[in-house]
């Protein structure tokens, strides 16, 4: 195989790698309004643009060059878990990763109950309630900006998704540190647990 040729992926394999980069792009998109400062938030919002253009780019040619520009991007993201990173598999112990799937059997259930709310068919639905913003995309939307998710199924994976990547993220700032309690710290805020009853007067 000649030089010219190793920089460039297979087709196969770039139908694979594009497909995971595709499905990280839909789950990570909307985590971005999230991120509480404006210049950060732009700061994303710019990169996961350049990361969609990057991809476009090599459907044409495949490069690795390309490919390495992406993972980049992809692997300093401020939200969500860039599925390319060495070893991420492989980063829980058994018991951190029984919690998770725990937490995320019962975010399912939670979402699929509050779904209910906004299901006309539903006997728990509440009149109304399909207009709330928590049953609308994102104003960020690529299509139908704040329009109303219409299948139960988008909505709870959607749901899902965010805390899972939410929670793992957590995990990876060192604010969780896989203890079964969910207790959270926060980070560089030590003297906020200083007198924790004089904080909650």
């Amino acid at each position: 195989m000649s030089e010219e040729n190793t920089k460039v992926m297979s087709k196969d394999d770039f139908a694979v790698y594009s497909a995971k980069v595709n499905e990280w792009v839909e789950t990570t998109t909307p985590l971005i309004e999230a991120i509480k400062s404006k210049k950060d938030r732009s700061f994303a919002e710019f990169d996961m643009q350049q990361i969609v253009r990057l991809l476009a780019a090599m459907s044409d040619e495949p490069s690795l060059d390309i490919k390495q520009r992406i993972h980049l991007a992809g692997k300093m993201f401020p939200v969500g878990i860039w599925p390319f990173v060495r070893g991420r598999g492989s980063t829980l112990n058994p018991e951190t990763q029984l919690i998770v799937d725990n937490h995320d059997a019962v975010a399912e259930k939670v979402f699929t109950a509050i779904w209910a709310l906004a299901d006309s068919d539903s006997e728990n639905y509440i009149e109304g309630a399909e207009n709330l913003s928590l049953f609308r995309l994102s104003g960020r939307a690529d299509e139908n900006p704040y329009g109303r998710i219409t299948e139960g199924k988008d909505f709870i994976s959607a749901k899902r998704n965010a805390e899972k990547q939410g929670l793992m993220s957590k995990h990876r700032n060192k604010i969780w540190d896989g203890n079964a309690d969910m207790n959270w710290n926060v980070v560089g805020n030590d003297a906020s647990d200083s007198n924790p009853k004089e904080s909650a007067e």
